[in-house]
Order: C-alpha cells, then sequence, then structure tokens
C-alpha cells in the first residue's frame, strides 16, 4: 500500500511538470481528470493504509497486554520480591503506551520518509545521470551519521525509560506513606529525593533532545550541500528543457526534507523495540504450577481430614541462595491446634509458604507435604489453595460491597452471612450502615478499625468451614481484648479443624494442643507447650531449659507465670 501511494505521488508530480504540453496538445480536460483521479486514488490509498494499519495495531497491543496480564497474575512470588513494583508499572504504562501509540505512527515515517528520500534520488538519477555521484556521497555520508549516532541516541532513551522505574516506584510509595510523612514531617526530604530521581530522569531526556538536533542538523547540512551541487547541475546542463529542469528543482528542494525525520524515527523504532523486549520479558515469565489438573475432580471433598505431614522439606526463595527451611519433618493429627514460634528470620512464615506452593520445595529424596494424606505437588494450585483457610497479619478488604467480601464467589445467602457476623460481633455495626451486606467497601473503608477489618476475615472463615485454617500473626497488631476474642471464637466454632499458628504473643498459644518452636529452618521442639516448660507435672514453675520456655521467660516473670499456668490447666483437663 506505501508503494502504491509513492507511485501515485510520483505520477501526479510527473502529471504537473508536463501541464504546458498538455496545454498546448489541447488536452486540458483530460488532464483535469487525470489529475481529479490519481488524486482520489491517494486518498483511497492513505485511508486504506491507516485503517489496516490501525486495525492491526489495535490487536497486536491488546494482545501484548493481555499475555502481559496473565504473565504476570501467574508469576511466582519471587518474581515480585526481585523486581520493584515501579518497574512493572513502567512496563504496563510507558512501554506499553509506546507500543500502543508510537511505534505504529514510527513505522509509517520510516516507510514514508525514507522511501520517498530514495525515490526522490533515482528520479533526480534518470533527469540528471551526473547526479549520481551526488547520490553516493549522499548516502555514504548519511550511513556513518545514522551508525555513529544509533549507538549513542538509543542508549539514551534507554537509561531515560530505565530511569523511569525507580522515579513510579518513588511515587508509588510515597502516596503509599503520606500519613506517615506529614506525620513526622518529612515533606522537605521526600521533595529532595524526589527532585533528585527527577533530575536524573530529565538530564537523559535533556542529553537525548541535544544529540537528536545534532544528528538532524547534520543531515540537514549534507542535504544542503547536496542541494547546491544538485542546482548547479541541473542549471549547466538542463537548463533549456523546462519540464526537466522545473521537476528537478522541485525534487532539489524538498527530496531531504523528510530525511532527518525518518531517521530519527528509525532510531526511536531501534529504541522502542527494546521496550517491546522488556514487554516479552514480562510474557516469558515462567508461571507458577498449573491451577488445575484433572486430579482435582477426583478429590471434590478434599481434604477430607486436616491431617498435616511435612516429610524432609527444604526449600529456598531462589536458585542459588540458602535454604529457608532445610530438611523440616512434622506431623499435625487433624484437629490439633499448633502454634509455631521462633525468632525473626527462623522461617516461620515459610512453612506457610510451603503450604500453600507459593514457593515450591526443593525435589529432594523423600521430601513432600502432605495433606489428608495426598501430596499437595500433585494438585492444582486452585484446588490447594481453595481449600485452606487463611487470617493474615495485615487485613485487606477488596473493592466491592460487604457481602462480596465476605463471599465473594456467592456461595452462601444471606442468612449464614448474617450468622457469621454475629458471632464476629459486628452485625449491629454492619446493620448500621444504610445498604447493609450491599454497602461499598470504598465508601465505609475509613470507618473500619484493623481490629473490625480482622474481624471481617476471622468471619469470611467461618463462613467458609475449612477444615485447616492457619494464622500467619494474624493478632499481632491487634489489642488483648481483640486478640482473645479471635481466638476464644476459633476455639469454640472450629472445634474440629486443625489450627496452624504462627504466634507473636505466646498467651494466645499457650493452650494449644502442640508448640512447634523453628530455629534455622528446622523444628527443634515440638511438644505440648507444658512439656516444654515443666519437666513433670507436679512441677509448679517452669524448670525445664527449652528455647521455648526462654521465650516464655522474656516475657516477664508475671506474663510467664500466666503462660504456664493455661499451659497446665489445658493439659490437666485434655487427661481428663
Amino acid at each position: 500500500m506505501e508503494v502504491t501511494h509513492e507511485i501515485l505521488v510520483m505520477l501526479y508530480q510527473r502529471v504537473i511538470s508536463l501541464f504546458q504540453y498538455y496545454q498546448v496538445l489541447g488536452q486540458t480536460n483530460s488532464t483535469f481528470i487525470l489529475l481529479s483521479s490519481l488524486i482520489i486514488g491517494l486518498l483511497v490509498c492513505c485511508f486504506v493504509k491507516y485503517l489496516l494499519n490501525v486495525i492491526q495495531v489495535q490487536r497486536t497491543t491488546q494482545n501484548i497486554h493481555q499475555q502481559m496480564l496473565n504473565s504476570i497474575l501467574l508469576a511466582p512470588i519471587q518474581y515480585f520480591d526481585i523486581n520493584p513494583s515501579g518497574r512493572i508499572i513502567n512496563r504496563f504504562s510507558n512501554d506499553l503506551s509506546l507500543c500502543d501509540n508510537s511505534t505504529n505512527q514510527v513505522c509509517l515515517d520510516i516507510l514514508e520518509l525514507i522511501g520517498n528520500f530514495f525515490i526522490a534520488l533515482i528520479t533526480l538519477a534518470v533527469l540528471q545521470p551526473y547526479f549520481i555521484f551526488m547520490i553516493c556521497f549522499i548516502i555514504i555520508l548519511n550511513l556513518y551519521q545514522y551508525h555513529f549516532y544509533n549507538k549513542i541516541v538509543s542508549q539514551l532513551k534507554e537509561n531515560e525509560l530505565i530511569q523511569r522505574s525507580p522515579l513510579f516506584d518513588f511515587i508509588k510509595k510515597t502516596i503509599g506513606g503520606s500519613i506517615q510523612i506529614r506525620v513526622y514531617k518529612q515533606q522537605d526530604l521526600f521533595k529532595k529525593q524526589f527532585l533528585d530521581l527527577s533530575n536524573k530522569c530529565n538530564l537523559n531526556s535533556l542529553t537525548y533532545c541535544y544529540s537528536i538536533r545534532s544528528f538532524c542538523f547534520n543531515i540537514d547540512f549534507i542535504g544542503f550541500i547536496a542541494s547546491s551541487v544538485g542546482l548547479f547541475i541541473f542549471l549547466n546542463l538542463n537548463s533549456n528543457d523546462v519540464a526537466i529542469f522545473s521537476q528537478g528543482l522541485l525534487l532539489l528542494i524538498t527530496y531531504n526534507d523528510g530525511l532527518s525525520l525518518g531517521l530519527k524515527q528509525l532510531i526511536n523504532f531501534a529504541t522502542q523495540m527494546s521496550s517491546y523486549n522488556r514487554m516479552f520479558q514480562i510474557i516469558d515469565v515462567e508461571s507458577e504450577a498449573p491451577q488445575v489438573k484433572d486430579i482435582d475432580s477426583k478429590l471434590p471433598n478434599f481434604p477430607e481430614s486436616g491431617h498435616i505431614k511435612f516429610n524432609n522439606v527444604c526449600m529456598r526463595y531462589r536458585e542459588n541462595s540458602n535454604f529457608i527451611l532445610k530438611g523440616l519433618s512434622f506431623e499435625v493429627q487433624s484437629g490439633e491446634k499448633i502454634g509455631c514460634v521462633g525468632r525473626t528470620g527462623a522461617g516461620k512464615s515459610s512453612i506457610l509458604q510451603a503450604i500453600f506452593r507459593m514457593c515450591e520445595i526443593e525435589d529432594c529424596e523423600d521430601s513432600k507435604i502432605e495433606i489428608a494424606g495426598v501430596n499437595t505437588k500433585q494438585l492444582g494450585l486452585q484446588k490447594l489453595r481453595s481449600s485452606i483457610g487463611i487470617i493474615p497479619q495485615f487485613p485487606f478488604l477488596f473493592t466491592g460491597s460487604l457481602r462480596s467480601n465476605l463471599d465473594p464467589f456467592g456461595q452462601y445467602d444471606d442468612q449464614a452471612i448474617w450468622e457469621a457476623l454475629e458471632v464476629t460481633g459486628l452485625i449491629e455495626y454492619a446493620r448500621s450502615f444504610s445498604k447493609g451486606l450491599l454497602t461499598d467497601i470504598c465508601d465505609v473503608n475509613s470507618l473500619f478499625f484493623l481490629g473490625q477489618k480482622q474481624l471481617i476475615c476471622l468471619a469470611r472463615i467461618l463462613l467458609q468451614k475449612k477444615k485447616i485454617i492457619v494464622l500467619d500473626e494474624a493478632t499481632a497488631n491487634l489489642d488483648m481484648k481483640t486478640d482473645d476474642f479471635i481466638q476464644n471464637t476459633l476455639k469454640q466454632q472450629l472445634k474440629d479443624c486443625t489450627l496452624f499458628t504462627i504466634a507473636h504473643r505466646l498467651n494466645t498459644i499457650a493452650d494449644y494442643d502442640k508448640v512447634m518452636v523453628i530455629e534455622n529452618g528446622n523444628a527443634i521442639e515440638f511438644d505440648t507447650p507444658f512439656n516444654l516448660m515443666a519437666q513433670s507435672l507436679n512441677s509448679t514453675t517452669i524448670d525445664r531449659k527449652t528455647q521455648f520456655s526462654y521465650l516464655v521467660f522474656n516475657t516477664g516473670e508475671s506474663n510467664s507465670r500466666v503462660i504456664f499456668d493455661i499451659a497446665k490447666n489445658k493439659l490437666i483437663n485434655s487427661n481428663k
């Protein structure tokens, strides 16, 4: 289509240059008809060219965006640990916008402008063969200029695009922490950091603009020299032939006008290919294990029990990094309440990562995790993760209604939801909203305190009635009263469920069935809380030296006594 367009343009120019001859021959009317036909043909070519271009660009960008989105949604959690959010935002904003808005126009400019340049040079060579020497001069110098500037300009443009990622990341973090920044009066510090990042980004942009201007000036200067020499040749050799001289003069004046823009767009095209490369890097990210497997349909009631077994589990977050879990082995019977404690970095949360397969365990000898007797690696991720309930440390409410937050898949009726809210003590608060369960969370999110948000997560768990519930320091940021309420509710409402709690407060797990102490990726202690603190049932104080008893002692003398009494009463009652 582009070739047809250029041929029609050249025919139009040729007819215009020979218009006087057609007048002498008395063919003025037919000449006007021919010119009108050429103009209509040009309009049709332009319309079809741009229409096809828009359709193709729309399909391409939609396809790339969808593949990127699918890849990000299925990417393993380690990908987000390595790549900051600003970098990902940059790929979906700046890089994708180049694909959506610029690349199509750049390609058209390259084909049209550089095509016009070469067609004009060929026409000049046909009109005046001596101009071929100047054509060789122009092509050699322009190729040298392009080769020299392409290395510099492409790198500058790529640096500019890369430098935007930390800027986007900083803006995101600043917006998220704007309240804390104002509270501690650190506006000037963050403003300075923003200006520093912005200046680094703008410095690359400014240098890029200067380089492009220098490149365009050199191209235009070479074109000026060639045009001057060509004009001298046509004046001396073709001044008697008005048609050839007029067309040659027109081409000499205009042939170089779009070359600098065309070569600049060629450099931009090479730079934009870097954006495509970065987007394809996201598309090529290795995804998690399959969401659905054939075996899932054969286990409709999975898990049939809350039995959990870790056997020689080794896990690390990235290749060539140290192991976080080092041959961890333990077994939890169905319905047991297990507390998991240990120092920061010991590997407590990594156990949950392994259970949910957020991070895959190593294929060591006999290394496996079984839930209800089924190896979790045999299951699809959707089946596995939907079968386990979790209350996270930081509760999160999704956009939508209160009902959709409690029952996102519409599996329960309103009566069941109100009953769950009643158990968690939120029923009166929820009824105070004019729309009840249909209240938009965005409108009332600020009205929920942290403890109430955590109670909403608890109500969601009570609705789902999973056989296995895990708590990742869920009450670490709550007051003691709310903490006790959540713990008592879980114990009363989920008596038959397996409860695995990563504990921040030792008081909350003092009456659990067992406590597991994690250190350096291994379970160094795993027994009842009382047995880890006392040598016998007749003990009246903590008289056993264990890591757990050491942690209890560190809570203070009076509190350690409370923990000891709770653990002892639990053991006595369980033996009755």
